[in-house]
């Protein structure tokens, strides 16, 4: 008697929990994704700006630069 009660509650429990964790892990999924992005996008312009001081830059940042 007791088992029949406590399966149903517990198959609840953890469904919810599960609900719960996957909710959790696409909002940190989507945070990873953000933090990666502009670290990523901070550093590949850091890169392209010493390497334009560094040396003369192509002539296709000159076109960007001065259409």
């Amino acid at each position: 008697m007791a088992r029949t009660v406590v399966l149903p509650t517990l198959e609840k429990f953890v469904q919810s929990g599960l609900v719960m964790g996957a909710y959790a892990v696409r909002s940190w999924w989507w945070c990873g994704v953000v933090l990666v992005l502009g670290i990523g996008r901070g550093w590949i312009a850091q890169t392209a700006m010493r390497r334009v001081r560094l040396r003369d830059p192509p002539p296709i940042f000159l076109h960007l630069i001065r259409p």
